[in-house]
């Protein structure tokens, strides 16, 4: 399921506080390095992330995308490779750390 722009923006801000902060799921640790407004369709946000992956200028990235369905990711690098990137959905991130929330519809 998708978000509006607007949408995706608000849920950006409730979870913007966890930037620099460590987590521990499925028995490894990470970093939180962003959380993102990305495009929703596969295509666009395979290429999406790979550009942040070389830029880290989401705001840019994001700002072509030119749709009405978007998703919000948590970017993380793991403790022991930092230099590394990968992603979580908000989605995922919800679930396996068990936060509650509720997502704007």
């Amino acid at each position: 399921m998708s978000f509006s722009k607007t949408q995706a923006e608000e849920i950006v801000e409730d979870f913007e506080d966890l930037k620099d902060t460590e987590f521990s799921v499925h028995g490894s640790t990470y970093i939180i390095e962003d959380v993102l407004v990305v495009p929703f369709d596969t295509e666009s946000f395979s290429s999406f992330f790979k550009r942040y992956q070389i830029t880290r200028n989401a705001v840019e990235l994001i700002a072509v995308y030119d749709a009405e369905a978007f998703d919000v990711i948590i970017v993380v690098s793991p403790i022991l490779d930092e230099a590394s990137l990968s992603y979580f959905t908000i989605r995922q991130y919800v679930s396996d750390l068990g936060v509650g929330y509720n997502f704007p519809v």
